[in-house]
């Protein structure tokens, strides 16, 4: 048997889960009965490919052998389903550990609060990390981030407090993916203050805002604070932050006039970073409505020839 279940966990690190099922149910035909062990590899090499129907057909099957599952069975079990589809049948293996007085391990709660994620619901992942502490696995990083980005699409407030609690948790600190979650939240809301505080708050967590972290914060700000996005603009462009084209869209689409989009589409160009259809969409949208059409443009009349250069250079 030992050597069937080397076989197994071979299959189950190269994601052979097919292989490993055959293996498994070939053990009978030599006279050997398959030991917790066997079905805790196969289930493991389930795991890896999302194959949660057959993980828990398997969990089935060794009970029926009078194989009791333990910490790992139940782990892999709910790594397994750490897919859309399956988000409820985690949170019920959770509660089933937790009824034969297993203590789980960080990923297979983790793998829960993702599935959970995975489908925006949000009640279930924030209710799980409430109880993590009470099942002995207190919250980590992935713990804080999943649940932030569960709440990113529906309940920014929520993903806030979510920052705060986790900044004040013990050896747990927000990260770059963090701070991109919340940033998404923020972007939807258009909260341009409570972005501008997030850019401050990556600095003192030692996280270094990203170019995509500034687009973001500037396009909260883009309608109700189009100085503050400036401003922002210039923050970034004085620090170390590589420039790249998709934090200038949100501003040109905020200019108060063409002459100021194409202001800052020129500076772009200037900065000899290749501008893509993105900002040409944002830079024609806000010239057509002052009534400058690209023909114009490109003709030179009104906009100037280095306008002409720049959407000439443009895909």
């Amino acid at each position: 048997v030992i050597c069937f279940n080397g076989a197994i966990s071979a299959c189950e690190k190269c994601g052979q889960w097919e292989q490993a099922l055959r293996i498994l149910g070939s053990l009978p035909d030599y006279g050997l009965h398959p030991t917790k062990n066997s079905f805790n590899a196969a289930i493991r090499a389930c795991g890896w490919d999302g194959q949660w129907q057959n993980a828990l057909f398997l969990l089935g099957d060794m009970e029926d052998k009078v194989l009791t599952p333990d910490i790992i069975t139940y782990g892999a079990a709910i790594c397994s389903c750490d897919r859309e589809e399956a988000w409820e049948m985690a949170m019920l293996l959770l509660s089933q550990a937790q009824y034969r007085h297993l203590r789980l391990d960080d990923v297979a709660v983790d793998a829960a609060l993702h599935a959970a994620a995975e489908v925006a619901q949000w009640e279930a992942a924030l209710l799980l990390l409430a109880n993590m502490e009470a099942i002995a696995v207190p919250p980590g990083q992935i713990s804080f981030n999943t649940c932030i980005e569960a709440c990113a699409e529906e309940q920014w407030e929520r993903s806030l407090h979510l920052l705060i609690q986790m900044r004040s948790t013990p050896r747990v600190r927000p990260d770059q993916i963090t701070y991109t979650s919340f940033f998404n939240a923020l972007v939807l809301r258009e909260q341009w203050k409570e972005a501008l505080q997030a850019l401050d708050d990556m600095q003192e967590d030692a996280v270094p805002p990203t170019a995509r972290d500034y687009a973001a914060a500037m396009s909260c700000c883009r309608r109700s604070a189009p100085d503050v996005a400036k401003a922002l603009l210039q923050r970034m462009l004085n620090s170390s932050v590589e420039l790249h084209s998709f934090a200038y869209p949100a501003l040109i689409a905020a200019a108060r006039s063409a002459d100021e989009a194409i202001e800052l589409a020129s500076d772009l160009f200037s900065r000899r970073v290749e501008p893509d259809i993105v900002i040409e969409t944002a830079l024609l949208a806000r010239c057509a409505r002052d009534g400058i059409n690209k023909e114009v443009v490109r003709r030179e009349a009104t906009l100037g020839s280095f306008a002409a250069q720049l959407l000439r250079a443009l895909p």
